[in-house]
């Protein structure tokens, strides 16, 4: 309970009202952005994709892996309409 000190208040009755055993906590850790470089050098080599939380930095709550995959989808065929 004294890692949720600070938070909204339902926030803290919930917590409060769980069962230690029921609650599992997680680590939040900063991801490393893909540095600019590397996105430059590997155009056009190889054949991988990358897309969704697999290449963006995000925190597991979120719930936008799949999302952000779709949009990078869309992203990429337009990309890849534009390149003859």
């Amino acid at each position: 309970l004294e890692l949720a000190r600070g938070f909204p208040k339902p926030i803290e009755e919930l917590i409060e009202s769980s069962s230690a055993d029921t609650l599992s906590i997680a680590d939040l850790r900063f991801r490393w952005v893909w540095p600019w470089e590397w996105n430059r050098k590997a155009r056009g080599k190889g054949s991988v994709t990358v897309v969704g939380d697999a290449f963006h930095p995000m925190t597991p709550d979120l719930g936008q892996g799949a999302c952000s995959a779709l949009e990078d989808a869309v992203i990429l065929a337009r990309c890849l309409s534009l390149s003859n």
